[in-house]
């Protein structure tokens, strides 16, 4: 499918999914959700072989989306940065995203795939668990579950639709790839995350702090992250050589967050 024409269907859903998703009092107060395109992407992607009609396919996605939605609306619980009132909210978003991704399923009688995203739920809330426990023990294990908080749910869903074993583990080390490109540019702005923490505490164990950090310290953790991305853009360009169907906006893509990181470099 050329390159257009996925950019099509991503434009469509992503309209669609604002639609459905808008909620007046929801926006007012915490605005409204960020919506990945590169997720929509990779599950658009994932279909492309597909023989479901475009109606069930576009549905399947979207229900998907909010099923993500859910996920990242309820991270915002955990924010220092947010009042009383909007953690609260963020729950009931959250909610309301994963009442909204069960009937759009329940709708289409496919129990299966809400099976599948439920599971990629609980994935995910417990991996979370894990990141926000960790002490600083096996860096591979932090990472694994890094990789598992962010491609959950478009793993579970390869799994449901038969997607090949190549094309998930491209869609996991994609999605890992961004994600690292995104930490590495928040943590040069003097940001912290999650991932940023447990990275602090397996390089420089007994400190919690970011801004307690030297300009040693800090430069450690931004040649880790260094080390990780360049390692990810490796998988991915071998990956890329056994996946000759793969589309050439993904192609485009890792392009882009390429660039954007030789950006984030100067």
């Amino acid at each position: 499918m050329p390159v257009c024409d996925h950019e099509q269907q991503v434009d469509l859903i992503k309209k669609k999914l604002k639609k459905k998703s808008y909620h007046h009092y929801f926006s007012n107060h915490i605005g409204q959700p960020e919506l990945d395109e590169d997720r929509i992407l990779l599950l658009t992607c994932s279909l492309q072989m597909s023989n479901l009609p475009k109606e069930e396919r576009e549905a399947y996605i979207t229900a998907s989306m909010f099923a993500q939605l859910a996920l990242d609306t309820h991270d915002n619980v955990a924010s220092p940065t947010v009042s009383k009132k909007q953690r609260q909210l963020a729950v009931l978003a959250g909610d309301y995203y994963s009442g909204m991704y069960y009937n759009l399923l329940a709708e289409l009688h496919n129990i299966d795939l809400i099976k599948s995203l439920a599971t990629a739920i609980k994935i995910t809330n417990e991996q979370k668990i894990l990141l926000y426990r960790y002490k600083g023990e096996s860096i591979e294990t932090f990472i694994n579950s890094i990789k598992r908080v962010e491609s959950a749910l478009i793993e579970q869903f390869c799994m449901h639709f038969h997607n090949s074993a190549q094309y998930l583990s491209f869609a996991i080390e994609f999605l890992f790839f961004k994600k690292m490109v995104s930490e590495l540019e928040q943590f040069k702005k003097g940001s912290s995350s999650i991932f940023i923490s447990g990275l602090i505490q397996y390089y420089q164990p007994g400190t919690t702090d970011l801004n307690n950090l030297s300009d040693d310290e800090k430069e450690k953790i931004i040649t880790e992250c260094h080390r990780f991305i360049k390692e990810s853009q490796k998988k991915l360009e071998n990956m890329i050589r056994v996946l000759p169907d793969l589309p050439s906006i993904l192609h485009v893509r890792i392009d882009d967050l390429a660039s954007r990181y030789q950006k984030s470099c100067l």
